[in-house]
């Protein structure tokens, strides 16, 4: 506005007014009043005693002309000598410099008089508006992102190269979810994303598998800064962390983060990432983890824990992941996580041979009946016939690494063994598979089996409610450790009465043989009584090697 007033409304000396005298030569000058009704940019300037062109000061740069020569007289310092006053009016007057400057005023006076819209703010408003429909191209295509996310399924597909609409039909169905989804929402109506394939160019349809990757880091980017916004409100946190290799044989690094939320007054759990690290070394996954936590910005001096498996590289008390962290951070405490302390005790407890033959043949007795879709469908028929009340009638997989996770395997071979027996009996018929189903077969109906199979039951039903403790959200310290001497206290006491405990084991596997007609016999010559053969060599070892683990992994000095 101000600018606006000079432009319009100058001031200029009144008719009275007596111009300074400039001596020049012989003669003394003044400046004339009539010079600013002859040329109307003039400005007189009283305090530095000469004259100025208003348009150029104002709107004009430090260089003026073709050859961008340094301004002077009329425009950074006032003309106040006047012998040749017109003829520097008039060349002045002609410049381009000064015609530019004219250019600029009349546009400025006819944009604060709304005849015209400043050309900044055309520009402005038409980058706004391109922005914003570039903003609205991408929001579906974000969209589809993030749902493809949320539901874990895949983007891409064998053939989603170029543009949706440039698919032929033999490859519609192999140009992948994202590109299926984008079609679907097209489909569905969506104007703004079918006019945008339809005009955009190869080079900015936004779907390339390039932008896709692009996106998915911009959008994992989000979510982390969300993530580490709550831990610096949290202050303190702790850090979880663990190698394994992937489907493509390369070492990834898990980072995941954990913390108190105050607004939900609960602990919170968040993975990072994933990191591709080269070699497994202690050294070299500490600098990986100090290298995650300078670049997402998390103040080392906060961090109080630590959660690594009990590999070496990670819990080594002098070259390990844990004390490298801890020589930095002596308040950061390493914790083993306990729920694969128990996995580990289960794993090393089944090494008993009579347990782990057991458990080898029920492997592989899953594996020779899923192979096949006509041997399931058998099965499920003998389970349906056999046990009408039974929900699950497919065999169960038992996990390669979770033992805590075998039971409902084993617990589930044991309720339908029966169906199992009859589904290998017909399947050893067969010219095919003959061979292999009836060594199955003969294998489970053996009383050594049996007993081993009720021996393994009977334990991993104690420890299963305490691994499924462990893994819950709410489960605290003290719980954890108060639940871990429960089921000690438990196996101490089996061991204290044995005999007896064992005798209940013997009598029910007794019942299942004289079903299976199974002879109940020792597998070699023994002067010992049957149930004291099997209680010495098959039940204490495995609850004596169960309780050992225990004790082991689950001391004072670790807990």
């Amino acid at each position: 506005d101000e600018l606006y007033d000079v432009l319009r409304d100058p001031w200029v000396p009144h008719e009275n007014f007596i111009f300074p005298l400039i001596s020049q030569g012989d003669k003394n000058r003044s400046f004339k009043l009539h010079w600013i009704n002859e040329y109307p940019w003039l400005s007189y300037s009283q305090k530095l005693g000469g004259v100025f062109c208003r348009i150029c000061v104002l709107f004009g740069s430090d260089e003026g002309g073709r050859s961008r020569v340094k301004l002077g007289k009329l425009v950074t310092i006032p003309l106040s000598l006047y012998k040749k006053a017109k003829e520097n009016f008039k060349a002045h007057q002609n410049n381009d410099y000064h015609k530019n400057c004219i250019f600029k005023s009349d546009n400025f006076i006819s944009v604060m008089n709304g005849k015209i819209q400043n050309i900044e703010t055309t520009l402005n408003t038409a980058m706004k508006r391109k922005v914003e429909q570039n903003r609205q191209k991408l929001i579906p295509i974000i969209e589809t992102i993030l749902f493809c996310g949320l539901q874990n399924i895949s983007l891409r597909g064998h053939r989603d190269d170029g543009s949706i609409c440039s698919v032929d039909d033999d490859n519609k169905n192999q140009i992948g979810n994202f590109k299926d989804l984008l079609e679907f929402r097209i489909n569905a109506g969506d104007q703004i994303l079918k006019e945008h394939f339809k005009s955009a160019s190869k080079n900015t349809t936004y779907i390339s598998k390039t932008t896709q990757n692009d996106l998915i880091d911009c959008c994992g980017n989000v979510i982390s800064d969300k993530i580490i916004q709550k831990v610096h409100l949290s202050k303190f946190y702790s850090i979880l962390a663990d190698e394994t290799t992937d489907v493509s044989v390369s070492e990834q690094f898990s980072f995941c983060v954990r913390y108190f939320d105050s607004n939900t007054c609960s602990v919170r759990e968040h993975f990072l990432g994933f990191t591709k690290v080269e070699h497994v070394t202690g050294e070299y996954l500490a600098d990986t983890i100090l290298q995650i936590l300078k670049e997402k910005n998390v103040d080392l001096a906060l961090l109080r824990g630590q959660g690594y498996d009990g590999a070496a590289n990670m819990s080594g008390a002098f070259k390990g992941v844990q004390s490298r962290i801890a020589s930095l951070q002596p308040l950061a405490f390493y914790t083993h996580c306990a729920n694969h302390r128990l996995n580990l005790v289960l794993s090393k407890a089944s090494t008993v041979p009579s347990i782990r033959n057991t458990v080898g043949i029920i492997t592989n007795i899953y594996n020779f009946l899923r192979e096949s879709a006509l041997r399931t469908q058998l099965l499920s028929e003998k389970i349906t016939e056999l046990f009408p009340h039974q929900k699950a009638v497919k065999a169960k997989k038992l996990c390669e690494t979770r033992w805590v996770e075998r039971h409902d395997g084993i617990l589930h071979f044991l309720e339908i063994l029966p169906a199992i027996i009859v589904t290998l009996d017909e399947l050893s018929l067969s010219n095919y598979t003959g061979s292999n189903a009836q060594s199955l077969s003969a294998a489970i109906c053996k009383f050594e089996f049996l007993i081993s199979l009720k021996i393994l039951t009977k334990f991993l039903a104690i420890t299963l409610p305490l691994s499924i403790q462990l893994q819950s959200i709410n489960i605290d310290y003290t719980q954890s450790i108060e639940m871990i001497n429960n089921v000690k206290n438990v196996l101490t006491t089996i061991r204290e009465n044995s005999k007896t405990e064992f005798k209940n084991i013997f009598e029910k596997t007794t019942i299942i043989a004289g079903k299976m007609d199974v002879d109940i016999r020792i597998p070699r010559p023994q002067s010992t009584d049957l149930s004291e053969f099997y209680h010495v060599n098959y039940f204490l070892p495995y609850l004596d090697y169960l309780m050992s683990e225990l004790n082991s992994r689950f001391n004072e000095n670790n807990d």
